[in-house]
């Protein structure tokens, strides 16, 4: 796995839910993983992310070192898989590279459907921001094209060959134009299918 990390200067936040979605996400995408790279791609503290596992674990749906022998990180379980079938069908991360934007490919999140509820972009932004990220970038595909919902022009992104139309893209970045996992999960959590996100957090 080919993944930079990006060091956040100072102290970290204590989660919030859309950092628990992403665990999930991340889990299924890169599972087994450890605590403390889980951490980075979160952007909390080790303390915070142990508390998420603690939480998943609990609830049945992840599995952590010392609970099976012969394995290394965190994964996982049998009704966490089944769990993230149905939140992938909404939210996924995908790893693209916006031409002309990103001069490599970056992870991103794709919320299904979500194009109604985008205007203009900037609440996604601004949720980024707040999460810690410098900046991100919202695009929605809409008439066999993605484009910029503030002007409508279109970009080719590369890298992803299933979109649906009024998918939304959003790639959150830092300072180096690195993308950030949960600053993308920040500003893609009011996107996602609200029934999806009921079912989800009442399973945690």
């Amino acid at each position: 796995m080919s993944r930079r990390l990006s060091k956040k200067r100072g102290a970290k936040p204590k989660y919030k839910k859309f950092h628990v979605l992403l665990t999930l996400l991340l889990l299924d995408e890169f599972g087994p993983i450890g605590r403390y790279t889980l951490s980075e791609y979160l952007g909390l503290s080790e303390a915070s992310t142990r508390s998420i596992l603690k939480r998943l674990n609990e609830a049945g749906i992840s599995h952590s070192p010392g609970q099976s022998s012969g394995r290394q990180g965190n994964w996982l379980s049998t009704k966490g898989i089944e769990l993230v079938k149905k939140l992938k069908s909404h939210v996924q991360l995908v790893r693209v590279r916006i031409c002309n934007i990103f001069p490599e490919f970056e992870w991103g999140i794709l919320i299904r459907h979500a194009g109604k509820l985008v205007k203009d972009g900037i609440r996604q932004r601004d949720e980024a921001v707040r999460a810690g990220a410098t900046g991100a970038v919202t695009l929605i595909y809409r008439d066999s094209s993605w484009i910029f919902p503030e002007t409508g022009a279109e970009v080719t992104v590369l890298g992803f060959d299933d979109p649906h139309e009024e998918d939304v893209l959003i790639i959150a970045f830092d300072e180096n134009n690195h993308s950030l996992f949960y600053g993308s999960m920040a500003a893609a959590y009011n996107l996602i299918h609200r029934p999806t996100l009921v079912f989800i957090e009442g399973q945690l």
